[in-house]
């Protein structure tokens, strides 16, 4: 199994696999080639490695959206900005949960402190 690969020529954003939110650089496919198997058992599959050039001429090798041959990937524009609306999606329902959550909390403050008054029988 392998990847599509990108053309040369593509505007590519760089990211370090620590930071999959900020890009490193921008650069351009210069060049592309197909990985060894990256399989450790079973069906054999592959990556395409791209060297991408920067704008001061700099070349980053490094493959698309997961970094398997180094600590580098790429991403174009247009994919990093359907991840980040992913990620505000998933935030946004996490929010939502902890709201209803926060709301359960102080329905039992509230009636825990509405019981406060204690009847003593005579």
């Amino acid at each position: 199994m392998e990847d599509k690969r990108l053309e040369d020529g593509t505007v590519l954003l760089a990211f370090h696999c620590n930071n999959k939110i900020d890009p490193i650089c921008k650069g351009v496919i210069v060049e592309s080639e197909l990985s060894r198997d990256l399989s450790l058992y079973g069906t054999p599959w592959h990556k395409w490695i791209y060297s991408v050039q920067e704008d001061d001429g700099t070349i980053i090798r490094g493959t698309y959206n997961n970094a398997y041959i180094n600590s580098t990937f790429f991403r174009t524009k247009e994919d990093h900005i359907n991840y980040l609306k992913l990620l505000i999606d998933i935030k946004n329902d996490e929010i939502k949960e902890l709201q209803k959550l926060r709301n359960e909390y102080a329905e039992a403050l509230d009636k825990i402190n509405a019981n406060d008054k204690v009847k003593v029988k005579k």
